[in-house]
């Protein structure tokens, strides 16, 4: 697979390279948790969703979201593995907080350290491919997630939560050794086996 012809490719519509958004306004948060308890027990792929203060947004990824998630995912943990960081890939588990009445399934979260008894991971990895109605970092903003990375574009900016308001960095706080400039080299092969070589390759110096 060749990113640069996916992306040359991509035509809004395509159900195949296009992320499928769908809002609902005025949902409480019992109807919310009964959709999800629905869709759970469908057995049908399981479209993600984004909750905040009564609107919910449920998006069907695409190949490439997929792709571009999942290359991201398997570069920051053979980074963790051999920078020996504790990570703890959580996958797309609801985040959620009845009270502040937010919800989110990231693309992938991971806990830094050992969870032990806490609920909210530490870091939440989002992917843009196509634009939602959501504003992703509103959601989170009430969630306890530390740090969002959000790639779009082809580039991945951080975004770090000081108590009041996400702050936008050039790098991770919670990784600063991480080179998320080698990660985006990594996606753009449009290989995964080609970006874990070149990945490890750039490690050993």
């Amino acid at each position: 697979m060749d990113m640069d012809s996916i992306f040359d490719t991509f035509k809004p519509g395509d159900p195949d390279t296009v992320d499928q958004h769908i809002v609902l306004e005025g949902i409480s948060w019992d109807a919310f948790m009964s959709i999800v308890r629905s869709r759970d027990a469908s057995g049908w792929k399981q479209p993600r969703v984004h909750y905040v203060d009564g609107t919910l947004e449920l998006m069907m990824a695409s190949m490439p979201h997929e792709y571009i998630k999942k290359t991201l995912a398997r570069c920051v943990e053979a980074w963790s593995e051999h920078a020996e960081i504790p990570l703890e890939g959580y996958g797309s588990f609801l985040i959620k907080n009845k009270r502040r009445r937010r919800a989110a399934q990231a693309d992938e979260c991971y806990f830094v350290g050992v969870p032990g008894r806490r609920t909210k991971p530490d870091l939440a990895i989002e992917v843009v491919w196509t634009r939602g109605a959501i504003d992703e970092l509103e959601v989170y903003r009430k969630l306890g997630v530390r740090e969002v990375w959000i790639w779009e574009d082809r580039r991945i900016d951080v975004f770090v939560f000081d108590g009041e308001a996400w702050r936008k960095r050039s790098d991770s706080l919670l990784l600063p050794d991480a080179d998320l400039r080698l990660f985006e080299r990594c996606i753009a092969t449009g290989s995964q086996i080609k970006a874990l070589k070149i990945l490890r390759r750039a490690l050993k110096h």
